[in-house]
């Protein structure tokens, strides 16, 4: 309407001027009046033509707004031949809606976004990961994506470690911030890291760019099946090698038992051969190789030899080893690194026809002789009757000899202690009667079935541990059978000390007076050579007695109470925490550990090694002492 405005004055104007508007005001001049105004209204009504807007349009806005893009850094990046409404597609016109749709990255990318969405990133992770899993989180700022050779992409070999673990180390630090450090401890994090060769494995390499997946996936190229495969595309000879020998062929018929890259040479912490403590190293080999051979339950399903590490070890080779000759052979001089295959195998190393060459590699011009022994023979030489006849001759001479000869010690021991027995009954003063002997004999026979029992119970895997008892319960129920004997022991020697007249008497002299406190300073000085006579005690027991006996029974309250506290587990742990149950089987133990100790070294000393009761003191049989 301002347009038919605009030209009405005009007309009148120049028509006043010309003198024309007399003229022409009548009927004409009002109906070409009204066609004018009206198709200069249906111009004004007419649809505009599409506006094309131009990526220059976007970036002259937001380089000031949010959000704020660098023109130069977009027209560096992947995407600087797309226009921006390639992506923002619901942006029409100018100015758009403050609130966009999230782009699709998959709309071009559709491979790599397929791999992402049956990845754990997008399946079961995340919940941890929310929207950190887009494509931004490893690509970077999406108006700034690099292609991926371009040094300055965090999705750039010598990058990747990093970018992962901006995610991996904030979200899951107690675990793979340890891991992280590993790899880059192993033989691919240090070439990483010298930045010469950036053909060293990093992540993607391994876990994958976009599929990834756990380990336990099948889809996984980390799933123990695919394994050997994601090593083969670096390792490709060794990868040939492991499918042609017994492991790979096992792999192929499905078998979960057979090893598979990781299982030899680790995961994170894979470390080049040539390092002491990478898992296949020489000194490390035969441990390596015996997780699984030796393993009974693996050697009995497949019906493999037993004990191979053990023989080994106690071979030429073996001991060779264990002294520190790293030159020895071990599994993998013999057997082969990845090629392994049985000796039935015409091209196995270990065939007997190719024993000659196998162990002329070590022993050149002699390797038919040398492979005439078994190395795994122990002291056995397989096929040599000679050698068997010689061994089996000396093993009869050995115990034949030394029969003969403990034989005469023991006749020989028995007639001196008998000797020495009837003297000391000739000799001293009564010092135990026939109540004491009892409770004394009682005493030792249970201390030495209860510490038997309950080391049996603390160390099952011990060769003496079942040596009598065998099985479990009976070690257990014989523990705590003893223990109840134990603590009836105890409570009648209570009775004992206060209720009978000889026991008064024995807890008065037994009991500890400043005097002994002065002998114990002067046998030291005795013993240093500070003075010349050895003192002796003022009454009937020494310091020595003295000691013992109030450390028996202060041992002796210990071990019951604490006994008496776990001898119900479920009952302990209603009336108490679970660290205070660990604090009482902690106190039993080493108060155990402590008693034995003290028994044997102090006790035993003085009543059989001493030199002046030597071979024992008899007062525990005939209650007599010596002065």
């Amino acid at each position: 309407m301002k347009q038919a405005a605009y030209v009405w004055d005009y007309l009148r104007a120049h028509m006043t001027v010309s003198g024309l508007m007399k003229n022409t005001i009548g009927l004409s001049g009002t109906f070409f009046l009204s066609v004018l105004v009206s198709v200069c209204a249906t111009a004004q009504q007419a649809p505009q033509a599409p506006v094309k807007l131009t990526n220059q349009d976007c970036l002259s806005c937001h380089a000031d707004n949010a959000p704020a893009i660098d023109p130069k850094a977009f027209n560096n990046s992947v995407h600087q031949t797309l226009d921006c409404i390639d992506c923002h597609k619901d942006i029409k016109g100018l100015p758009h809606a403050d609130k966009l749709r999230k782009v699709d990255c998959a709309v071009c990318h559709e491979k790599e976004a397929l791999g992402v969405s049956r990845s754990d990133h997008a399946r079961g992770m995340a919940a941890v990961f929310s929207s950190e899993t887009s494509c931004t989180a490893c690509h970077g700022d999406p108006h700034a994506i690099l292609e991926a050779d371009d040094p300055r992409s965090p999705v750039n070999r010598k990058n990747i470690p990093l970018t992962c673990s901006g995610c991996h180390q904030k979200l899951h630090s107690a675990l793979l911030t340890k891991e992280g450090k590993t790899y880059l401890k192993s033989v691919h994090g240090l070439e990483f890291q010298k930045g010469t060769d950036m053909k060293a494995a990093v992540c993607s390499d391994c876990h994958g760019a976009h599929d990834i997946n756990k380990p336990a996936n099948r889809l996984s190229r980390l799933y123990w099946v695919n394994i050997p495969e994601t090593c083969g595309k670096c390792h490709k000879e060794e990868y040939k090698q492991y499918a042609r020998g017994i492991h790979g062929q096992a792999l192929a018929a499905g078998s979960r038992d057979t090893p598979v890259c990781t299982d030899c040479h680790g995961e994170h912490n894979i470390e080049a051969v040539q390092r002491a403590s990478s898992m296949v190293s020489s000194a490390n080999i035969p441990q390596t190789c015996g997780q699984c051979h030796a393993a009974q339950r693996i050697n009995a399903a497949y019906g493999l030899p037993g004990n191979v590490l053990g023989s080994y070890m106690q071979s030429y080779h073996g001991l060779a080893m264990q002294q520190g000759t790293l030159t020895a052979a071990n599994c993998a001089s013999c057997h082969g690194a990845h090629e392994i295959l049985p000796s039935s195998d015409p091209r196995s190393t270990i065939n007997p026809r190719n024993l000659e060459k196998t162990c002329g590699q070590c022993h050149p011009g002699i390797g038919a002789r040398v492979a005439q022994g078994l190395v795994h023979g122990g002291l056995k030489n397989g096929g040599n009757p000679v050698n068997d006849w010689v061994r089996c001759f000396y093993v009869f001479l050995i115990f034949f000899v030394s029969g003969i000869l403990l034989l005469h010690n023991v006749l020989d021991f028995s007639k001196k202690a008998a000797a020495h027995y009837r003297h000391s009954l000739q000799q001293g003063r009564e010092c135990m009667g026939f109540n004491e002997r009892c409770q004394h004999f009682i005493l030792t026979a249970t201390f030495i079935i209860l510490a038997y029992t309950g080391f049996s119970l603390k160390y099952p895997q011990t060769w003496w541990s079942f040596m009598f008892f065998g099985h479990n319960d009976w070690l257990r129920w014989g523990h705590r059978g003893t223990g109840l004997v134990f603590c009836a022991l105890a409570l009648y020697h209570l009775y004992y000390l206060f209720f009978t007249k000889k026991g008064l008497w024995q807890l008065k002299a037994l009991s500890i007076r400043k005097e002994d406190f002065t002998q114990l300073f002067q046998g030291f000085q005795y013993y240093f050579g500070r003075c010349k006579d050895k003192p002796k005690p003022d009454g009937v027991y020494s310091y020595v007695q003295k000691l013992e006996y109030w450390a028996l029974l202060w041992g002796s309250l210990v071990m019951v109470a604490t006994g008496v506290l776990m001898f119900s587990e479920v009952w302990f742990l209603r009336m108490f925490p679970k660290w205070f149950y660990d604090v009482v089987r902690t106190v039993h133990l080493y108060e155990a550990i402590l008693a034995c100790v003290t028994i044997i070294i102090w006790h035993g000393y003085f009543v059989i090694f001493d030199p002046d009761v030597y071979p024992g003191n008899w007062s525990w049989l005939h209650g007599r002492s010596r002065d």
